[in-house]
Order: structure tokens, then C-alpha cells, then sequence
């Protein structure tokens, strides 16, 4: 009876029971389904196996024989899970003592997966008392390299070392294996050395382990050790080199290895060439990597790969595409490597149909199930700027790494989704990742973008503790982080700790100047920068003009944007005449009242589709970041807000306040501007109103906004200070335009913490730092003065009409002639005194010579009035005039102006002959 028949007719027995005469008939029909399966397995047919199968199941047939054949057959299919269940029906003894067939199994878990069942089958082995042998510990050490399980690995060294294996070629070898995959290489060198016998299969574990983590020096040496030990390298000695030279640029190195390969004949093996290829596309020789592609016979995917994979790696994305077609038309499939690269092809293209169909062939192969493949996609989406879809793929995803992790970050961030930035990062926190330095790249953006202090501190505090405070990129997000969330001095810090910088930290450094409206301090910088060797590129152009926009600096930009292309030829790009727009537009230099030229310009605009953005304005409230956007009444706490700012708006109004309808540059009734000017469209308002409500007194309130903030707001801001005692910070986006927008140094007064020395000229509209250049006294106040910062500081007849003190000042008693304010209370507040709202004389008493019942203390900046109980003196405190920043006499007579600034006579009686508003904080004087 043949096998053919048989198959084709699998429902008739092939013998009945009762012509079973003995155990002899049995047995030669169990050697006849052996016989079958053998020739099953040598002709690849599984339907017919499985055919033999079902007949077996039929007659119940369970000969130990029989399923022995059956599992092998089904392992040699990969069905592993078929394969499973027939060795577990294998009764015992026989399957105990088979101990062949246990490394069979554990040998394809180890090879197909999932390692884990290889793992646990081999715990089953050793529980049920089969003995492993020299070739278990291999296949077992495999799979738990394949899951960097470290600790089942050395439970399996234990045990070998317990059965006398160890010194074993093969389980040393494998060993070798085992520990340089998973990190560890000291242990791995160690077995290493100990080897009483190594082959050139013992020497390719090592040389691959420290190829695999880039430890290039350390992988040529130890070929070198290994010829001079007489053994010489093989294809897979040179196919494990060459990755790390692909990876260190090492094209030198590279081509004595082709070299090597040519003369050994190498050359021609199909792995070896691909490596070639791969080398020398990441060597950036793809005129190389291309002819040797063309020379090579057989190609297979991973070649094609290789290829396509350096074009995309130089930024050929283009000829990617071309090589993907020819790909598909040679008849080769797609693979999960090769689908990854072409869709990094489309994200540098931002090729979003093209990546749609690729899209479309992952979804039919199945492999959208691949990490690789899913991080490739989160990347191309958030590049093309789909960033809705991205954050739905991601969430979609059932097995997400630190990569998939970055790559959201980075897209929200990149695509204006700060906050779910923020939200994503502390999210992998609880799979328990942690950040790397793309990660904290792409991070520190998304907190500069809300001014979110904590996370970014937190953030800050986690790099040095990881020791990537040497790391350009990080410096560089970090600086600029900083620098946007109203820390310019700490960015200065991390600048001058860097001591190797490159461009992009010089321009990071210029523009967190020009954001703080310190103009001249980055132009110093760029100076500095040339001292240092460094030639400036577009982008520190951009810097350098914005900051000279932002602190009115307009012969300074002009200067700078002519010097460009005339002196450093680099020629302006539309960015940088947006930067001499800005700067000439916020100077006046442009001609006003154009009203019909503006509404054409605005009717253009929306005609080609542009749209302006609504105002949204951010602050952080105990880590949690609260957005306001214009017109928008969504936020729980709206009502208080209002209740809280109307409140807020009749103190200023008493304060002299009112709006300010110059700043509305629209051609409309008074009126309406007074209507444009209400809180509700001013989101930094309801952002500063609701820290005043949530946060502690004695904590500072730091709010963020896309656009420029209005003059108006500034100024309302000013008296929101004063009035509530506190320090305000209020930044720009820089996100609003292509260059870096800050809080506009064209209004009064500056309330971040730490500034220089200033002052302001009301009547020209001027805003002088006392530390750089002040017009020498009786100039005009556009010309720049040479005096020594010490004398411009003194000057007091200049027409400077404000000056504003340096913060943190120390603070002194007042003994005022005509009336005793309670201690804590403002003049202003002393109903029951009658005290008067015109400039009053006071008496100047030093800090030792006070009397306790008259305690008025005063802080420069509209800090705080306090308690002698809330602040210990120092007996070296002094006070000066607000002006003329003189110290005060013992016993002098000072004036002093109802909102509690204190002068000299002679310093304060001419300017309010000239004006009726106290110079530091405008406040109303009655003559």
C-alpha cells in the first residue's frame, strides 16, 4: 500500500482491530506513519501531514514513536503551538527521557518565538528530572538574550557551572553571546578570558558584542589580538566589524576591510556585500555603496534595505522612493525594515499621499503591529504636521518604547500641542521609562512654549543629575527654556558652564538677551562670539535683530542688516525683513494714519487664507498649566476672575489708571477702543487675575502669551503689581512670529526680578538702561551720551522723567511731619489721618535711630509695605532717591508722593512742574 493512497483516502482505516494479531503487526504499522511523516517532512508538505495526522486522531493511535515523529514534523513547520500540544500528549517515561526532543522545542521558541516559552520549557525540563545536555544551555541562553532576561541567564550559567559544562566551547561560546547582547560586557569578557579553548566562532561572539555598543576601538584591537593568535577572520568576523565602523565614520578603516574581503574572495557573499553597502552609505560614499549594490548577483531584502536605507540616511530621499518601486518590481516583498525606511523617506519629504499608500501596504502585510514600523509613522505624521493622527496612532498602539515616547513629545511640541507634550512625558513615567536626551530636546521646548517653570526645573535638575549637562543640544533647549520662562540669568549660567559651544548655543544666548529686551548685552555677545571664532549664520542674524527690536535699538538694527550681506554675505531671508518690519514698526518709523492701506493689507491677507491667531495666554498653578484664550468664558473659575479684576480695576482707577486708547491701532471711535481695551479680550488679565486668586501671596506669578502683549496691558500690569504687592512676569511666545518675540521695553517700568537699572522718557516715548548708554545731561533724549555709568547714573536733569531702581532693595523707616501712618499702612490707606493725596515732606531717620510706633517701610520696585515684625533690618540698610538714587542724609528732609516714592526736593519739584504723575509708577499727583 502506497503513501498516495493513503493520503487520498484518509477516512479508510488502514487496519482494522480485529486483524490486529499481534504486537509484531502493530509495530510495523507504526513504523509505516513513521515512514510517512519522514517523507512528509522531506517533501514540505504540511496538508499531507496534517492529513496523517487527523487519521491517527481517528484510530487513536498514540504510539510514543508516532508522536515523537509528529512533533518533529511540526517544529520543522514552525507550527510550535501544534507541535506543544503533541509533545505534551508524549506519555512518560518516554518523554522524560528524550531529552533530543526538549532542545528541539526549546531550539525554535529560541529561534521563532516567543522566548519566553523557551525559557519556561526549559524550567519544565529541569522540574520534571530530564538532565540538560551541552546543546540545551545554548539554545536557553539565546532566549533570554532575546528578552534581556539577565537574571534567567545567569541561573542557567549557575546551573551549568553545577553539571561541569562551563568549560564547554559551546556553552562558553554562548555565554560570550548571552552577555554582550545584553549589556553586559564585563561579565561577557570575562567568561571570555577564562575560555581554555576559543575558536574563531568564540572570538566573532566578543568582536560582535563590542561592535553592538559601539565600542569601535575596542572591536579593532581585539581583531588584531585575534590574528596575531594565528586564527583569521571569516565573513562573520568581518560582517560583525563593519557595523561599528559605519557608525564612527571610520571610511579608512572601512576600505581596508573591503580590501581584506577582495583578497579573501569575501567579497561575493551576499551578507558581506550588504554590510559593504551599509558601511559605506553611512560613511556618506553612496557612489561606493551603489556600485557594489550593482556588482552584487543576489540580492535580498536586506541588501535592498541597506541601500535604500543610505539614500534616505544622506538626505536622498527622492532616489529612496525610485529604489523602493525597483524593489517592488524585481518581485522582492516588503519587510518591516524596509517599510520603516521608506516612511522615513516621506516624513523628510513631509510626502504625506506617498506615505499613505505605504501606509496602505503596512496595513495589508500586517506589519502595523511592528514598533519600528508604528515609531516611523508617529514620526512622519507629526512631521507632515497631523499631529490629531499621530496622537491616535500613538494611542493605538499596543507596545510603545522611550523611541515611540520621543517621538510624540517632539511632535505635539513641534506642532503647537505643548500641553499634551507635557502630558505624554509624564505618562512614560509610569511604564517606568526613562527620559534620554532626545527626550528631554524635545521636552524642554514644550515647557517653554506654557512657561512651565516646575516640569522644566524638574527637567533641569534630572539632566545633571544624569550627566547630560554637557550636552550641546540639551544646553541649547535649556538656555532657550530659561530664557522664555523669564530666567535669563540662569541661562547666562548654563552658557558660560559649556565649555565646548558651537553656534547654535551663541544664537541661543543672543536671543534669550533679545527676549528680555537686552540689546545691548547681545550685541556684546555677538562681538563676543567673533572674538571667539565663530562665524554668525542666518539664524544668529535673526537673533541679533530681534533683540535690537526689542530694545528700540534702531540704528543698531539697521547697522546689523546692512552689515550682513555687505560684510558677512549672507543674504536676508523673509525672516529677517519681518525682523526690520518689527523694529522700524514699533520705533514709529512708519508713517500712521494709513488706515485704508492697512484694511487693504488685512483684506489681502484673508483672502490668501491667512487667519490670525486667536490671544491665549498661559500661568502655572502648582504645576498645572492653565490656558485663557480670547473670547473663550469654558474656564470654571471665569466668574470669580471677573468679580476678582473688577475689583483690581477700581483700585488702579483710583491709582491714576486709564486705558490707554493710543495703543489701539485701529481706526474707530474712542468709544470703541475703550470697548477693544475691556478685560475680556486680554487674556494676559484673566491669566494674572487668576494667580492672584490661586497662588500664595508670596509666590510670583509668571504668565505666558502667543502674541505681543498690547502697551494697555503692560501698563495695567504695572499697577496690578503695586496693588497687589507682588512680583508679575509676563512673557511672549515665541511661536507668534518666525522671530523671537518679547514683552515690549516700550512701555513703563520692568517688573521681571533681576533687571538692570532703567529709566523711561514719557514725553519722547523712550525707554534708557542705566547700565548701557543714558544721554549726558541736557542732551536730548535720542542722543546717546559717553558719560561713566556711574556719573549717567547721578545725572538727574537729563529729561529722564522716570528711573526705576534695581529690585530687592533693602527696606528703611520714614518718619513723615504731619502724620503717623499704623505699621503695615500706606499713606494712601490712612483714612483716618485725612492724609492728603499732594506730595508731602517726610524726615529721613537711619535704621538705628527709628522709633518703633512709626513704622512705614518702603520697598523700591512697588515690592511690598510690611511689619517691622516681617522683616529683620539690617544695621547696614540705606535708602535712596528714586531719581537720583543718592543716599539720604540722617535727618534730612525728603519728599514724598502719595503711592509712597520717596525724592530728594530738588529732584522731585521740577518734574512735577512739568507733569502731574509720580515718575516711578505714574500714580496721579494733584498740583
Amino acid at each position: 500500500m502506497s503513501s498516495a493512497n493513503l493520503v487520498r483516502r484518509p477516512h479508510t482505516p488502514l487496519l482494522s482491530r480485529t486483524t490486529i494479531l499481534g504486537r509484531t503487526t502493530i509495530t510495523h504499522f507504526y513504523d509505516l506513519y513513521v515512514s510517512i511523516l519522514g517523507r512528509c517532512i522531506e517533501s514540505k508538505s504540511l496538508k499531507e501531514a496534517k492529513t496523517v495526522h487527523q487519521h491517527l486522531l481517528k484510530n487513536s493511535y498514540n504510539s510514543p514513536i508516532v508522536l515523537d515523529k509528529l512533533t518533529r514534523l511540526y517544529i520543522s513547520f514552525n507550527e510550535l503551538e501544534v507541535a506543544r500540544r503533541v509533545f505534551d500528549e508524549i506519555p512518560n517515561p518516554e518523554r522524560k527521557n528524550n531529552v533530543i526532543l526538549w532542545n528541539q522545542l526549546i531550539r525554535a521558541y529560541a529561534w521563532k518565538g516567543p522566548f519566553g516559552r523557551a525559557i519556561d520549557l526549559y524550567y519544565e525540563m529541569v522540574e520534571s528530572g530530564v538532565i540538560p545536555n551541552k546543546y540545551t544551555y545554548p539554545f536557553v541562553l539565546k532566549a533570554c538574550s532575546g528578552l534581556q532576561a539577565v537574571e534567567d541567564g545567569k541561573m542557567v550559567h549557575d546551573q551549568a557551572r553545577r553539571n561541569g559544562l562551563v568549560s564547554d566551547v559551546y556553552i562558553s561560546t554562548a555565554l560570550v553571546e548571552f552577555f554582550a547582547k545584553c549589556g553586559c560586557l564585563v561579565e561577557a569578557r570575562k567568561v571570555f578570558d577564562i575560555m581554555s579553548e576559543r575558536d574563531v566562532v568564540a572570538w566573532n561572539a566578543m568582536v560582535a558584542g563590542l561592535s553592538l555598543h559601539g565600542l569601535y576601538g575596542d572591536t579593532m584591537r581585539l581583531v588584531v589580538q585575534m590574528q596575531e593568535e594565528g586564527l583569521c577572520s571569516n565573513p562573520s568576523t568581518v560582517v560583525a566589524v563593519l557595523p561599528a565602523i559605519g557608525e564612527v565614520n571610520g571610511l579608512s578603516a572601512g576600505k581596508e576591510v573591503h580590501g581584506y574581503c577582495v583578497r579573501r574572495s569575501f567579497h561575493s557573499d551576499v551578507m558581506v556585500a550588504t554590510w559593504l553597502v551599509d558601511m559605506y552609505g553611512k560613511c556618506g560614499c553612496l557612489v561606493y555603496a551603489s556600485r557594489i549594490f550593482d556588482l552584487m548577483g543576489v540580492k535580498n531584502e536586506v541588501t535592498w534595505g541597506a541601500m535604500i536605507g543610505a539614500y534616505v540616511s544622506r538626505d536622498f530621499a527622492s532616489q529612496s522612493l525610485e529604489m523602493y518601486d525597483q524593489m517592488l518590481r524585481d518581485g522582492l516583498r516588503r519587510s518591516p525594515v524596509i517599510l520603516g525606511t521608506i516612511l522615513r523617506a516621506c516624513s523628510n519629504m513631509t510626502d504625506l499621499r506617498r506615505g499613505r499608500q505605504i501606509l496602505g501596504s503596512v496595513v495589508k502585510s500586517g506589519y502595523l503591529v511592528d514598533l519600528m514600523v508604528g515609531n516611523t509613522l508617529l514620526s512622519m505624521y507629526a512631521k507632515c504636521g497631523i499631529i490629531e493622527d499621530a496622537v491616535r496612532l500613538f494611542g493605538e498602539m499596543k507596545s510603545k518604547d522611550l523611541v515611540s515616547h520621543n517621538a510624540i513629545i517632539s511632535g505635539c511640541a513641534q506642532n503647537g500641542k505643548a500641553k499634551e507634550a507635557l502630558v505624554t512625558f509624564q505618562e512614560m513615567k509610569l511604564p517606568g521609562l526613562e527620559p534620554d536626551s532626545t527626550t528631554l530636546v524635545s521636552f524642554f521646548p514644550a515647557c517653554s512654549h506654557l512657561a512651565a517653570l516646575q516640569p522644566g526645573a524638574c527637567s533641569h535638575c534630572y539632566s545633571i543629575v544624569s550627566g547630560f549637562s554637557t550636552n550641546t543640544s540639551i544646553c541649547n533647549a535649556l538656555i532657550n527654556m530659561c530664557s522664555k520662562c523669564g530666567k535669563v540669568d540662569t541661562a547666562r549660567l548654563v552658557f558660560d558652564r559649556m565649555h565646548t559651544r558651537d553656534i547654535v548655543l551663541w544664537n541661543a544666548m543672543i536671543f534669550g538677551y533679545g527676549i528680555h529686551g537686552l540689546g545691548k548685552k547681545a550685541v556684546l555677545l555677538f562681538h563676543d562670539m567673533e572674538i571667539a571664532g565663530f562665524r554668525p549664520d542666518d539664524m544668529t542674524f535673526i537673533c541679533l535683530l530681534s533683540a535690537c527690536s526689542h530694545s528700540g535699538l534702531v540704528d543698531e538694527g539697521k547697522k546689523w542688516f546692512f552689515a550682513m550681506s555687505q560684510y558677512f554675505y549672507i543674504t536676508p531671508r523673509m525672516e529677517h525683513y519681518v525682523c526690520m518690519v518689527d523694529l522700524l514698526g514699533w520705533a514709529g518709523l512708519f508713517v500712521a494714519g494709513r488706515w485704508d492701506d492697512a484694511a487693504h493689507i488685512r483684506i489681502k491677507q484673508r483672502d490668501q487664507g491667512f487667519k490670525k491667531r486667536p490671544g491665549c495666554s498661559w500661568v502655572e498653578i502648582n504645576g498645572v498649566i492653565h490656558a485663557f484664550v480670547g473670547g473663550d468664558q469654558s474656564h470654571p473659575h471665569l466668574a470669580e476672575i471677573y468679580n476678582k479684576l473688577a475689583d483690581l480695576l477700581m483700585e488702579m482707577k483710583r491709582l491714576g489708571y486709564q486705558s490707554e486708547s493710543s495703543f489701539v491701532f485701529q481706526d474707530v471711535e474712542e468709544e470703541e477702543k475703550e470697548s477693544i481695551l475691556a478685560p475680556l479680550y486680554h487674556t494676559e488679565k484673566l491669566a494674572v487675575t487668576f494667580g492672584i486668586l490661586t497662588l500664595g501671596s508670596d509666590k510670583p506669578i509668571l504668565v505666558t502669551k502667543n502674541l505681543r502683549i498690547r502697551g494697555d496691558c503692560h501698563e495695567a500690569l504695572k499697577y496690578i503689581t503695586i496693588i497687589t504687592r507682588r512680583e508679575i512676569t509676563h512673557e511672549e511666545d515665541s511661536m507668534s512670529r518666525n522671530t523671537a518675540n518679547v514683552p515690549s521695553m516700550q512701555a513703563p517700568g520692568n517688573w521681571q526680578s533681576g533687571q538692570e537699572y532703567g529709566a523711561y522718557d514719557w514725553n519722547n516715548n523712550n525707554y534708557w538702561n542705566l547700565m548701557q548708554d543714558l544721554p549726558p545731561s541736557g542732551a536730548p533724549p535720542n542722543v546717546s551720551g559717553t558719560l561713566p555709568v556711574e556719573e549717567r547714573v547721578k545725572t538727574g536733569s537729563s529729561g529722564l522723567t522716570s528711573v526705576t531702581v534695581p529690585p530687592y532693595s533693602h527696606m528703611h523707616v520714614l518718619v513723615l511731619d504731619d502724620i503717623n501712618p499704623s505699621p503695615g499702612q500706606s499713606i494712601m490707606q490712612d483714612k483716618q489721618k485725612k492724609a492728603s493725596n499732594k506730595l508731602r515732606k517726610g524726615i529721613y531717620i537711619p535704621p538705628r535711630r527709628r522709633r518703633r510706633s512709626l513704622n512705614l517701610y518702603y520697598r523700591h520696585n512697588a515690592r511690598n509695605i510690611l511689619n517691622e515684625k516681617d522683616k529683620k533690618e539690617d544695621d547696614n540698610d540705606y535708602y535712596r532717591c528714586a531719581i537720583c538714587l543718592e543716599d539720604f542724609e540722617p535727618r534730612q528732609e525728603v519728599m514724598v508722593t502719595p503711592c509712597s516714592h520717596v525724592f530728594h526736593g530738588e529732584c522731585i519739584l521740577p518734574w512735577v512742574k512739568r507733569s502731574s504723575r509720580c515718575p516711578v509708577c505714574r500714580f496721579a499727583i494733584p498740583q
